[in-house]
């Protein structure tokens, strides 16, 4: 009883001393129960710091998420065509972010398609041919000692440590489809010996700019140019592990698998992985060119068009490899591919049903001998793991 009349006459005594604390109610007023709508007006309206009383838990009255909920509440709810509007809002930015990079995009491979095209010098390569008087390289490669290359004077092998930067000039005017199968089978049969190998590897590339790409079509010749620029960068980088090669060793000769073991040897790559430049790597895009144009043939004598037979050739030999970008390149070029018969035309000098029988019968020569080197290369390719499968 003590207790009770100490506790009594000290919230008496608070009570007259703060006026305010008795207007408030007791906590069993109607206005504190549950589900009473009035019950935050009338702490606010009592509450002498705006609901930040310490009487009543802060979390429960003056929540900023339990006045957003009321306020919510009290609002109609938003219509549907306001909530996919917002949504719309909202995605805006990421459309236009799409819009702006397709684009670039565009805009950077019309730029390649425009103002890309074949090299007059490579068109017209007489005028290159020692006969014009320009350089014969073949000589001075046929020759490595032109090259004053030391014998065994190094200790480690790179190679890439002699680059090579010039092309080997070849004359592919008077150049038949059929000549340069006969010459396949020939360097195939004397174990494809490196001089021989790029030299054929190089008339090749340049055959195909000068007697497939017709006048006129130029996002044609694109893919074509770039095909062939592949192939001779691939054929200097073979070059220069040839001369590494001849550095290294005593060897005055070397055939395209001396180079590949000696690379495996030093332990030059990470397989699968290979390192660029080096033989390897070349040696792997040259066979994917190779066996791209033995599809390419072999669709053409199956009936198909000039564009399904490139698209059909490059699905199945090099789509996996090239990124979007170069895969976009190659199928403008395909698009704009002239008709197969403009192409046995040009390839032959002759007109009509005439160039399409002789046309057809070179390219089934081409196919049944140079499928024999593909084959090797690709037995070749697998036995060691050099079968890079990295993009590019």
């Amino acid at each position: 009883m003590i207790k009770s009349r100490s506790l009594s006459g000290s919230l008496s005594g608070l009570t007259q001393s703060y006026p305010l604390l008795g207007s408030l109610p007791s906590s069993s007023s109607p206005l504190y129960q549950p589900g009473n709508p009035n019950r935050l007006h009338h702490d606010l309206r009592h509450n002498p710091r705006q609901g930040l009383t310490p009487t009543f838990p802060a979390s429960r009255y003056s929540s900023f998420h339990h006045q957003a909920s009321l306020t919510q509440a009290s609002l109609p709810p938003p219509s549907s065509s306001s909530r996919t509007s917002s949504r719309t809002s909202s995605r805006t930015p990421l459309y236009l972010a799409a819009a702006l990079t397709i684009l670039l995009w565009s805009i950077t491979l019309n730029f390649l398609l425009t103002y890309s095209s074949v090299s007059p010098s490579l068109l017209n390569l007489a005028s290159h041919h020692p006969a014009a008087g320009g350089v014969d390289y073949r000589k001075r490669f046929m020759n490595p000692s032109v090259f004053n290359l030391p014998r065994g004077g190094s200790s480690s092998y790179s190679p890439s440590s002699s680059k090579v930067t010039t092309d080997e000039i070849v004359d592919v005017t008077t150049l038949t489809l059929s000549s340069l199968s006969s010459t396949f089978s020939t360097v195939l049969s004397s174990g494809l010996p490196v001089p021989s190998f790029l030299t054929l590897i190089t008339e090749f590339a340049n055959y195909r700019i000068h007697h497939q790409v017709p006048p006129s079509y130029k996002s044609y010749s694109v893919g074509m140019s770039l095909g062939q620029k592949d192939v001779l960068q691939n054929v200097r980088k073979i070059r220069s592990a040839y001369i590494s090669y001849l550095e290294h060793t005593s060897s005055t000769s070397a055939n395209i698998w001396d180079l590949i073991d000696l690379e495996l040897e030093v332990s030059y790559h990470k397989l699968p992985k290979l390192q660029d430049p080096s033989a390897s790597i070349g040696l792997l895009w040259i066979w994917r060119q190779l066996k791209y144009q033995v599809e390419i043939y072999e669709n053409f004598l199956e009936g198909y068009t000039a564009k399904e037979s490139c698209e059909l050739a490059y699905q199945q030999t090099y789509s996996r490899y090239h990124s979007w970008f170069v895969r976009a390149i190659f199928s403008r070029s395909f698009n704009a591919a002239p008709s197969e018969l403009v192409i046995f035309e040009h390839m032959t000098g002759l007109k009509g049903e005439d160039a399409r029988d002789k046309a057809k019968l070179e390219m089934e020569i081409f196919v049944n001998k140079v499928k024999e080197v593909v084959e090797e290369l690709e037995r070749g390719i697998e036995e060691r793991g050099i079968n890079d499968p990295t993009r590019v």
